[in-house]
């Protein structure tokens, strides 16, 4: 519960409590991957001053996850969703693939297999995964929905990238990444006014956003590019 809340004071509270769980008892899987979960949200947001070795603990949280239960799809689903965000993205597909084999109707699988596939330049089936959790879940993390909205946009469904973006501000207003997104959209379909409303709001939240580091985590450059270029369009 408070994981799900997505900010920096839950996430603390969070971690204190997945502490506790596994203080209270070494073997349980869950607490494990409750940590990595924490540090990977951490990791996202930019709330450690150490991303790398942020990753590098969450990978080992997971592993050990898997290692006390290694048919815990949880586990499985934080292994790969780490692998995709260290540029593993063959391994993060392949077992988050795994993930899904273990429990084929869990929503967070299909979301982790979908952001996966989206990094890896697998625009499409990445749609078809994560349309698939927001029907099984349709108050799936605004993390899940950035991702719905990219593979949109990537595959020149704007008006449907403006829908699940807007649908995401509207639950997490303050994330700077979300109205970045907008703005690219809003200036691809012409509505000038609209995308630099979006720009002047990115600039309020994050002073210091930075269009150089944004969407490198796309494997395929052409996808990150074509993201750019809507946000130079849009003024940024």
């Amino acid at each position: 519960h408070l994981l799900s809340r997505l900010t920096r004071t839950a996430t603390s509270n969070a971690r204190i409590a997945f502490e506790r769980a596994v203080e209270l008892d070494p073997n349980y899987a869950p607490g494990y991957v409750g940590l990595g979960r924490a540090d990977l949200v951490a990791v996202h947001h930019g709330w450690t001053p150490d991303p790398a070795g942020t990753l590098r603990r969450a990978e080992a949280r997971a592993r050990k996850a898997v290692a006390i239960d290694e048919f815990n799809p949880a586990a499985q689903v934080l292994l790969g969703r780490i692998h995709a965000r260290l540029g593993e993205y063959d391994r993060a597909v392949e077992t988050l693939r795994h993930a899904l084999k273990l429990n084929p109707s869990d929503p967070e699988t299909y979301a982790g297999l979908g952001d996966a596939l989206l990094w890896s330049g697998e625009i499409d089936e990445a749609r078809q995964m994560l349309e698939i959790a927001t029907r099984l879940d349709p108050r799936l993390p605004s993390q899940e929905l950035f991702h719905l909205g990219a593979a949109y946009f990537l595959l020149g469904q704007y008006a449907s990238a403006a829908q699940v973006f807007e649908r995401a501000v509207a639950r997490e207003d303050g994330n700077p990444f979300m109205h970045a997104m907008l703005a690219a959209i809003y200036a691809k379909a012409g509505r000038r006014e609209a995308a630099m409303r979006e720009v002047a709001e990115v600039r309020r939240q994050n002073p210091l956003f930075d269009i150089d580091t944004f969407g490198t985590l796309f494997r395929n450059p052409a996808h990150r590019d074509k993201i750019v270029a809507a946000l130079q369009q849009a003024g940024m």
